[in-house]
Protein backbone atom coordinates (compact mmCIF):
# COMPACT_ATOMS: atom_id res chain seq x y z
CA UNK A 1 0.00 0.00 0.00
CA UNK A 2 1.16 3.50 -0.79
CA UNK A 3 2.23 5.80 2.02
CA UNK A 4 -0.85 7.41 3.58
CA UNK A 5 0.99 10.03 5.62
CA UNK A 6 -1.09 12.62 3.76
CA UNK A 7 -4.01 11.65 6.03
CA UNK A 8 -2.10 13.01 9.02
CA UNK A 9 -0.77 16.05 7.18
CA UNK A 10 -3.92 17.03 5.29
CA UNK A 11 -5.99 20.00 6.37
CA UNK A 12 -8.93 18.57 8.29
CA UNK A 13 -11.68 19.52 10.69
CA UNK A 14 -14.47 17.85 12.61
CA UNK A 15 -18.05 18.86 11.97
CA UNK A 16 -21.58 17.51 11.84
CA UNK A 17 -22.74 17.31 8.24
CA UNK A 18 -26.19 16.68 6.73
CA UNK A 19 -26.40 13.02 5.72
CA UNK A 20 -28.06 13.94 2.42
CA UNK A 21 -25.00 15.95 1.37
CA UNK A 22 -22.65 12.95 1.64
CA UNK A 23 -21.86 10.65 -1.29
CA UNK A 24 -20.27 7.24 -1.77
CA UNK A 25 -17.85 6.43 -4.61
CA UNK A 26 -18.27 2.74 -5.41
CA UNK A 27 -15.48 2.85 -7.97
CA UNK A 28 -13.19 1.92 -5.07
CA UNK A 29 -15.52 0.92 -2.21
CA UNK A 30 -17.25 -2.40 -1.71
CA UNK A 31 -21.05 -2.64 -2.16
CA UNK A 32 -23.21 -1.64 0.79
CA UNK A 33 -24.04 -4.61 3.01
CA UNK A 34 -27.69 -4.49 4.09
CA UNK A 35 -27.18 -6.99 6.96
CA UNK A 36 -24.33 -4.84 8.30
CA UNK A 37 -26.55 -1.76 8.24
CA UNK A 38 -29.37 -3.72 9.89
CA UNK A 39 -27.03 -4.67 12.72
CA UNK A 40 -25.94 -1.07 13.29
CA UNK A 41 -29.55 0.13 13.28
CA UNK A 42 -30.68 -2.59 15.69
CA UNK A 43 -27.89 -1.85 18.16
CA UNK A 44 -27.59 1.87 17.46
CA UNK A 45 -25.62 3.85 20.00
CA UNK A 46 -24.84 7.48 19.07
CA UNK A 47 -21.75 7.42 21.26
CA UNK A 48 -20.37 4.25 19.68
CA UNK A 49 -20.88 5.38 16.08
CA UNK A 50 -17.81 7.60 16.15
CA UNK A 51 -16.76 9.86 13.30
CA UNK A 52 -16.76 8.87 9.68
CA UNK A 53 -14.04 10.02 7.27
CA UNK A 54 -15.02 12.38 4.49
CA UNK A 55 -13.15 13.85 1.53
CA UNK A 56 -14.03 17.36 0.41
CA UNK A 57 -12.99 17.35 -3.23
CA UNK A 58 -11.79 20.38 -5.14
CA UNK A 59 -15.30 20.97 -6.50
CA UNK A 60 -16.70 21.13 -2.97
CA UNK A 61 -18.53 17.78 -3.07
CA UNK A 62 -18.31 15.51 -0.01
CA UNK A 63 -17.39 11.83 -0.33
CA UNK A 64 -17.31 9.26 2.47
CA UNK A 65 -14.25 6.98 2.22
CA UNK A 66 -14.73 5.26 5.58
CA UNK A 67 -18.13 4.84 7.21
CA UNK A 68 -20.70 4.21 4.47
CA UNK A 69 -22.64 1.74 6.66
CA UNK A 70 -22.83 4.16 9.56
CA UNK A 71 -24.01 6.84 7.16
CA UNK A 72 -26.75 4.57 5.81
CA UNK A 73 -27.86 3.71 9.36
CA UNK A 74 -28.34 7.42 10.07
CA UNK A 75 -30.49 7.73 6.97
CA UNK A 76 -32.65 4.77 7.98
CA UNK A 77 -33.11 6.20 11.46
CA UNK A 78 -33.91 9.66 10.03
CA UNK A 79 -31.00 11.25 11.90
CA UNK A 80 -30.28 14.39 9.86
CA UNK A 81 -26.55 14.84 10.59
CA UNK A 82 -23.49 12.72 11.31
CA UNK A 83 -20.12 13.61 12.85
CA UNK A 84 -17.36 13.66 10.24
CA UNK A 85 -13.62 14.15 10.00
CA UNK A 86 -13.37 16.20 6.81
CA UNK A 87 -10.18 16.23 4.72
CA UNK A 88 -9.74 19.07 2.25
CA UNK A 89 -8.78 18.71 -1.41
CA UNK A 90 -8.16 14.97 -1.55
CA UNK A 91 -7.91 13.28 -4.94
CA UNK A 92 -9.95 10.18 -5.73
CA UNK A 93 -6.70 8.19 -5.65
CA UNK A 94 -5.99 9.44 -2.11
CA UNK A 95 -9.54 8.56 -1.06
CA UNK A 96 -9.03 5.02 -2.34
CA UNK A 97 -5.74 4.78 -0.44
CA UNK A 98 -7.45 6.10 2.70
CA UNK A 99 -10.26 3.61 2.27
CA UNK A 100 -7.76 0.75 2.12
CA UNK A 101 -5.87 2.13 5.11
CA UNK A 102 -8.93 2.37 7.36
CA UNK A 103 -10.20 -1.03 6.28
CA UNK A 104 -7.02 -3.05 6.80
CA UNK A 105 -8.23 -4.15 10.24
CA UNK A 106 -11.62 -5.17 8.85
CA UNK A 107 -12.51 -8.26 6.84
CA UNK A 108 -12.28 -7.37 3.17
CA UNK A 109 -13.26 -9.43 0.16
CA UNK A 110 -10.12 -9.69 -2.01
CA UNK A 111 -12.05 -8.24 -4.96
CA UNK A 112 -13.04 -5.18 -2.91
CA UNK A 113 -9.46 -4.75 -1.74
CA UNK A 114 -8.14 -5.06 -5.29
CA UNK A 115 -10.68 -2.60 -6.65
CA UNK A 116 -9.60 -0.02 -4.06
CA UNK A 117 -5.93 -0.74 -4.75
CA UNK A 118 -6.48 -0.23 -8.47
CA UNK A 119 -8.31 3.05 -7.93
CA UNK A 120 -5.48 4.16 -5.65
CA UNK A 121 -2.97 3.56 -8.48
CA UNK A 122 -1.25 0.70 -6.67
CA UNK A 123 1.35 -0.52 -9.15
CA UNK A 124 0.96 -4.20 -8.25
CA UNK A 125 -2.82 -4.05 -8.74
CA UNK A 126 -2.30 -2.31 -12.09
CA UNK A 127 0.20 -4.99 -13.14
CA UNK A 128 -2.14 -7.82 -12.14
CA UNK A 129 -4.91 -6.26 -14.22
CA UNK A 130 -2.56 -5.95 -17.19
CA UNK A 131 -1.49 -9.60 -16.90
CA UNK A 132 -5.07 -10.88 -16.72
CA UNK A 133 -6.19 -8.77 -19.67
CA UNK A 134 -3.11 -9.70 -21.72
CA UNK A 135 -4.44 -13.26 -22.05
CA UNK A 136 -7.97 -12.16 -22.92
CA UNK A 137 -9.57 -12.38 -19.47
CA UNK A 138 -11.20 -9.92 -17.06
CA UNK A 139 -11.51 -9.59 -13.28
CA UNK A 140 -14.93 -9.13 -11.69
CA UNK A 141 -13.95 -6.09 -9.59
CA UNK A 142 -17.57 -5.12 -8.96
CA UNK A 143 -18.71 -8.69 -8.19
CA UNK A 144 -21.31 -8.68 -10.95
CA UNK A 145 -21.39 -12.47 -11.08
CA UNK A 146 -20.91 -12.54 -14.85
CA UNK A 147 -19.86 -16.05 -15.81
CA UNK A 148 -16.94 -14.89 -17.97
CA UNK A 149 -15.31 -12.74 -15.25
CA UNK A 150 -12.73 -14.11 -12.81
CA UNK A 151 -13.51 -13.76 -9.10
CA UNK A 152 -10.66 -15.74 -7.48
CA UNK A 153 -8.69 -12.60 -6.66
CA UNK A 154 -7.02 -14.09 -3.59
CA UNK A 155 -5.47 -16.87 -5.68
CA UNK A 156 -4.35 -14.43 -8.38
CA UNK A 157 -2.60 -12.30 -5.76
CA UNK A 158 -0.97 -15.36 -4.17
CA UNK A 159 0.47 -16.53 -7.49
CA UNK A 160 1.62 -13.00 -8.33
CA UNK A 161 3.30 -12.53 -4.94
CA UNK A 162 4.80 -16.00 -4.48
CA UNK A 163 5.66 -16.73 -8.08
CA UNK A 164 6.39 -14.28 -10.85
CA UNK A 165 4.54 -12.22 -13.42
CA UNK A 166 5.22 -14.96 -15.97
CA UNK A 167 3.87 -17.63 -13.61
CA UNK A 168 0.53 -15.84 -13.35
CA UNK A 169 0.38 -15.22 -17.08
CA UNK A 170 1.20 -18.87 -17.85
CA UNK A 171 -1.46 -20.25 -15.49
CA UNK A 172 -4.15 -17.97 -16.88
CA UNK A 173 -3.10 -18.57 -20.49
CA UNK A 174 -3.17 -22.37 -20.15
CA UNK A 175 -6.60 -22.40 -18.51
CA UNK A 176 -8.04 -19.92 -21.00
CA UNK A 177 -6.73 -21.83 -24.01
CA UNK A 178 -7.83 -25.20 -22.65
CA UNK A 179 -11.13 -24.42 -20.95
CA UNK A 180 -12.42 -21.03 -22.08
CA UNK A 181 -13.54 -18.02 -20.03
CA UNK A 182 -16.17 -19.46 -17.67
CA UNK A 183 -15.40 -18.45 -14.09
CA UNK A 184 -15.79 -22.05 -12.86
CA UNK A 185 -12.55 -22.83 -14.71
CA UNK A 186 -10.71 -20.25 -12.61
CA UNK A 187 -11.56 -21.38 -9.10
CA UNK A 188 -8.86 -20.70 -6.52
CA UNK A 189 -7.99 -24.39 -6.13
CA UNK A 190 -7.54 -24.77 -9.90
CA UNK A 191 -5.37 -21.68 -10.23
CA UNK A 192 -3.17 -22.58 -7.26
CA UNK A 193 -2.93 -26.26 -8.18
CA UNK A 194 -1.92 -25.53 -11.76
CA UNK A 195 0.62 -23.00 -10.50
CA UNK A 196 2.14 -25.69 -8.28
CA UNK A 197 2.27 -28.02 -11.29
CA UNK A 198 4.17 -25.57 -13.50
CA UNK A 199 6.58 -24.76 -10.67
CA UNK A 200 7.29 -28.40 -9.83
CA UNK A 201 7.69 -29.46 -13.46
CA UNK A 202 9.26 -26.31 -14.90
CA UNK A 203 11.15 -27.26 -18.06
CA UNK A 204 9.76 -30.79 -17.99
CA UNK A 205 6.20 -30.47 -19.24
CA UNK A 206 5.00 -29.59 -22.75
CA UNK A 207 2.59 -26.65 -22.66
CA UNK A 208 0.70 -27.61 -25.82
CA UNK A 209 0.23 -31.18 -24.60
CA UNK A 210 -1.02 -29.93 -21.21
CA UNK A 211 -3.54 -27.62 -22.90
CA UNK A 212 -4.70 -30.51 -25.08
CA UNK A 213 -5.19 -32.82 -22.10
CA UNK A 214 -7.09 -30.21 -20.05
CA UNK A 215 -9.27 -29.46 -23.06
CA UNK A 216 -10.00 -33.18 -23.54
CA UNK A 217 -10.93 -33.93 -19.91
CA UNK A 218 -12.37 -30.59 -18.75
CA UNK A 219 -12.43 -28.88 -15.39
CA UNK A 220 -15.03 -31.21 -13.85
CA UNK A 221 -12.80 -34.24 -14.41
CA UNK A 222 -9.82 -32.32 -13.05
CA UNK A 223 -11.68 -31.45 -9.84
CA UNK A 224 -13.11 -34.98 -9.53
CA UNK A 225 -9.64 -36.52 -9.81
CA UNK A 226 -8.27 -33.98 -7.35
CA UNK A 227 -10.88 -35.09 -4.78
CA UNK A 228 -9.75 -38.69 -5.21
CA UNK A 229 -6.14 -37.73 -4.58
CA UNK A 230 -7.10 -35.63 -1.55
CA UNK A 231 -8.87 -38.59 0.05
CA UNK A 232 -6.05 -40.98 -0.79
CA UNK A 233 -3.19 -38.73 0.34
CA UNK A 234 -4.94 -36.50 2.88
CA UNK A 235 -3.64 -33.41 1.07
CA UNK A 236 -5.02 -29.92 0.52
CA UNK A 237 -7.03 -28.79 -2.51
CA UNK A 238 -4.04 -27.20 -4.25
CA UNK A 239 -1.98 -30.37 -4.02
CA UNK A 240 -4.94 -32.47 -5.10
CA UNK A 241 -5.30 -30.40 -8.28
CA UNK A 242 -1.56 -30.63 -8.94
CA UNK A 243 -1.62 -34.43 -8.67
CA UNK A 244 -4.74 -34.63 -10.82
CA UNK A 245 -3.04 -32.45 -13.44
CA UNK A 246 -0.10 -34.86 -13.51
CA UNK A 247 -2.45 -37.80 -14.04
CA UNK A 248 -4.35 -36.11 -16.86
CA UNK A 249 -1.13 -34.90 -18.44
CA UNK A 250 0.32 -38.43 -18.48
CA UNK A 251 -2.79 -39.90 -20.10
CA UNK A 252 -1.80 -41.04 -23.61
CA UNK A 253 1.88 -40.11 -23.13
CA UNK A 254 4.48 -42.54 -24.40
CA UNK A 255 6.57 -44.38 -21.84
CA UNK A 256 9.64 -42.35 -20.99
CA UNK A 257 7.91 -39.03 -21.64
CA UNK A 258 5.55 -39.14 -18.67
CA UNK A 259 6.08 -36.92 -15.63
Amino acid sequence: MKNVAFLQKASRNIEALPVNFLRIDHSYQKPLSAPHVDKIVKNFNPVGVGQIHVSKRLDGTLWVFDGQHRLESHKRLSIPTIDCIVYDNMTIEEEAQGYRYYNTIKTQNPLDEEKAALKGNDMNAIKRKEIVESVGLEIDYFRTGRIEYIQAMGAIKTIYEKGSNEDLKTVLYILHQALGKHKKNFKAMVLLGLHQFIKDFDGKYEEKWLINRLKKFGVNELISESSTFRRAHNCDKKTGVKLATVKLYNHGKRKGTKL
